[in-house]
């Protein structure tokens, strides 16, 4: 106890303040001038005359039987009768003043009537002490302290462990009090409250200490959560939610999100205690009316109701506006917030502005994929005229382009086009015979379904419309004379080098040294709680398939420098020239090998979607070839040999 009261003894210090030199003792004055005490140190001293209190550092409470300043030094009386002089500039460093009210200086003074207080009111004595000691006692160190004020024969019962008995019952009273936080960590301090624990007011107090978007959301929540402890205290909710409000509206430009969860927040709370919102408090409806840009990325983090319930705020704009909003929404919106705002339209009779919107995206090729997979997906009632094979066309599409961008955005709608059993049946059913035929060689050519997907797909088809099967064995007869091996691919010298170089590196270098990894790895012992091992050998299996892939596309292909192409027609070798239709531009794509790609310099693989939308067509034709904005029409005006190898 003595090591805490000298922690003690220094904040009870930083209570005091300095004496101005005029009201100070002479004897100090004097002192301080010929330089045997500082002016901290006679402040110190000032405030100890004969009968003060202090706590020494090491010594615990002592009283001032008696100070001589003209004899340069104070006599002390410890608890228990031990009497200490000391020098000036010694008591000052080592004593710290307190009040003839604290718990130290009464029980000096008057130890009877201090244990009588602790065991007749253990909790405001408890209280005391914590204030007295400046709230920085552990719960260990309040138990030792109290066990000196406290020794067991000071209880009537008396007995071994009678101190021990009653802290455990003090205990669970400071606990009940609620006024009192007993941490669960031991070099945590015990802290005291200016009021009991309520858990409506902790709420308020969340609310009023957060400043960050984080933190009012978390007490947000937390009020939700706690809604039916403001039972009976309308006041107290009235001050919480004017406090949500207020950070609504305070972050409306700098954190809309977050305004827009506290707004969504605070009218469920409405909603749920069926009250009306206050005259004046910022509406979702009045936010909205002018929405943040990128609204639909602002709702995506909700949960489902609380988007529908912010789209029908929007809806509440009345007219072209709330039709807008949704519509924009659309356009950008997540799995969920399309859902909502399409099952909003359709319930709100708004069917007319979602049709008109989805015939010309579709028509644009520039539809949200998450909107599309909705329509392929759900395929309502009243839209099924838009299922045809030409929204189909731009769905594939869309994904084309949103893989050339290493999206994921249109996921959703590829699992729809491959899972689908009955769609592309009952598009084909309404189409005509050679808008059917363009949808299957689209399928034949695009690269973004697998071909165990591929071949499914052209099943569906051929089910739905027998005579597409004439022109799947004509693709297939021409593949077989045109094409080389199945398994063999063309590539240029140059990329044959450069995956060679890749499977050196691999084998020489990489592969070793995740082998040493896992070397060390093994000798740190215990494989089962090994991080390190795990990952290592995770790694080794990556290397390995890395290893297999390299060598077997070394093992089936064949490099060429692309001498002597056919150019009568766009094919493997040749540099096709067009011109694109809508703008005029003119440009050159070089179709070289498997490997080859680079569109800075007009580079494609003869494998990708662009040039298997060219390869076999002539100078003249006109041909719809994938691009990043969707699909275009090119002319081919001439076709010549591709020489310029250096750029390879």
């Amino acid at each position: 106890m003595q090591g805490l009261r000298g922690k003690f003894a220094i904040a009870a210090a930083s209570r005091g303040g300095y004496l101005h030199r005029s009201t100070m003792h002479s004897e100090l004055l004097t002192a301080i001038d010929e330089g045997k005490i500082t002016k901290q140190q006679a402040n110190t001293l000032e405030r100890l005359p004969t009968g003060a209190f202090a706590l020494h550092k090491s010594w615990g409470c002592a009283r001032v039987a008696n100070a001589d300043f003209l004899l340069g030094q104070l006599e002390l009386e410890f608890l228990g009768g031990r009497k200490q002089a000391m020098q000036m500039a010694f008591a000052a460093a080592a004593l710290t003043p307190i009040p003839e009210t604290h718990v130290e200086a009464r029980r000096m003074a008057d130890p009877g009537t201090v244990r009588k207080g602790a065991l007749e009111q253990p909790v405001e004595f408890v209280h005391g002490v914590i204030s007295d000691f400046n709230g920085r006692l552990t719960l260990e160190a309040l138990g030792d302290y109290l066990s000196g004020v406290l020794p067991d024969n000071s209880f009537p019962t008396g007995g071994k462990d009678a101190f021990k008995r009653w802290w455990t019952n003090v205990r669970n009273k400071l606990k009940a009090d609620g006024r009192f936080l007993l941490p669960s960590k031991k070099a945590e301090f015990v802290a005291v409250r200016e009021r009991p624990a309520s858990p409506h007011l902790d709420i308020i107090d969340a609310f009023e200490k957060s400043r960050q978007p984080k933190e009012q959301a978390a007490a947000a929540e937390a009020l939700l959560r706690g809604l039916d402890k403001f039972e009976g205290a309308p006041g107290e909710l009235d001050q919480v939610l004017s406090l949500l409000d207020k950070a609504a509206a305070d972050h409306q430009r700098r954190s809309p999100a977050h305004s827009i969860h506290l707004l969504c927040v605070r009218d469920e709370v409405l909603e749920r205690r069926k009250v009306p919102l206050p005259d004046g408090a910022l509406t979702l409806t009045d936010f909205l009316s002018h929405p943040p840009a990128h609204l639909a990325s602002l709702l995506a983090p909700l949960p489902a109701p609380r988007i529908r319930h912010a789209l029908e705020a929007g809806v509440a704009l009345g007219g072209a506006a709330g039709d807008s909003l949704l519509l924009n929404v659309l356009q950008e919106g997540d799995s969920k917030v399309v859902t909502e705002a399409t099952r909003l339209l359709i319930e709100k009779g708004h069917l007319e502005p979602l049709r008109n919107h989805l015939s010309r995206s579709i028509g644009e090729r520039n539809t949200n994929p998450e909107l599309l997979a909705w329509l392929l997906g759900k395929r309502p009632d009243n839209m099924v005229d838009l299922i045809t094979v030409e929204t189909l066309d731009a769905a594939i599409s869309i994904v084309e382009r949103e893989n050339i961008k290493d999206s994921k955005r249109a996921a959703k709608l590829h699992k729809v086009l491959a899972d689908d059993k009955a769609l592309i049946g009952e598009a084909l059913k309404l189409s005509d015979g050679e808008a059917a035929r363009d949808f299957v060689r689209k399928i034949m050519r695009t690269p973004v379904f697998e071909e165990m997907d591929k071949r499914a797909l052209l099943a569906r088809a051929i089910k739905a419309r027998p005579e597409l099967q004439e022109l799947l064995e004509a693709s297939e007869e021409r593949a077989n004379a045109e094409a080389p091996a199945a398994k063999v691919l063309t590539v240029s010298w140059a990329s044959l080098e450069r995956r060679k170089r890749d499977y050196d590196e691999l084998v020489n270098t990489r592969i070793p040294a995740n082998s040493r990894d896992i070397q060390v790895a093994r000798e740190q012992g215990d494989l089962r709680e090994n991080a390190g091992f795990k990952f290592a050998k995770e790694q080794q299996g990556v290397l390995m398939r890395q290893k297999a892939e390299l060598e077997q596309q070394l093992a089936n292909c064949r490099g060429t420098n692309f001498e002597n192409p056919d150019i009568a027609r766009v094919g493997l070798g040749a540099t096709a020239h067009l011109r694109d239709k809508s703008t005029g531009a003119d440009e050159e794509l070089h179709i070289l090998g498997a490997w080859d790609g680079d569109s800075a310099k007009n580079i494609v693989s003869y494998l990708a979607a662009a040039a298997t939308a060219l390869i076999g067509h002539t100078a003249g034709e006109t041909v719809r070839m994938p691009s990043e904005q969707g699909e275009r029409e090119v002319e081919i005006t001439s076709i010549t040999a591709f020489k310029n190898l250096e750029i390879l």
